[in-house]
């Protein structure tokens, strides 16, 4: 988990090893199986960090992207979100929400910056834990061939 994660989620006990907090590349979430880094890291956004984030923040955020995909690595934006709600504003922004959907959209085709709107932070860190879990199984699977 990065350091400067500000609301971190909680994983179901068990599914991780250890979750060990600092400095990321890019994004909030990263994993390391049997010493590989994976190269599939998780952005968190609550609706608040996402308009701030495609706002204020967008060239900050393009840069991250622009450093992930040169690297080689898949981000994933998790958005604790569904898109209608996304969709439907934001009280603290003059940025309509058709506006950050579009440009969520265009990050993906840009970055590859894949969205994933969740209906909450228990399914944001559950989507972590299931695409973590079948890369360890897959890595697992590789390593008996």
């Amino acid at each position: 988990m990065d350091s400067r994660e500000q609301l971190p989620l909680e994983f179901k006990a068990g599914v991780f090893d250890i979750i060990i907090t600092k400095g990321l590349p890019f994004a909030d979430y990263g994993c390391t199986i049997d010493g590989e880094t994976v190269p599939i890291y998780f952005e968190r956004k609550n609706i608040g960090d996402l308009y701030g984030t495609l706002t204020s923040g967008h060239k900050r955020f393009d840069r991250m992207l622009l450093k992930a995909r040169e690297a080689h690595c898949e981000v994933i934006l998790l958005v604790e979100a569904d898109m209608r709600t996304v969709a439907s504003g934001y009280k603290h922004s003059t940025i309509s929400g058709d506006t950050i959907i579009k440009t969520i959209f265009s990050l993906f085709v840009r970055y590859g910056l894949t969205p994933i709107f969740c209906a909450d932070r228990r399914t944001a860190a559950r989507f972590i834990e299931e695409t973590y879990s079948a890369v360890a199984r897959s890595f697992h699977l590789k390593e008996k061939s």
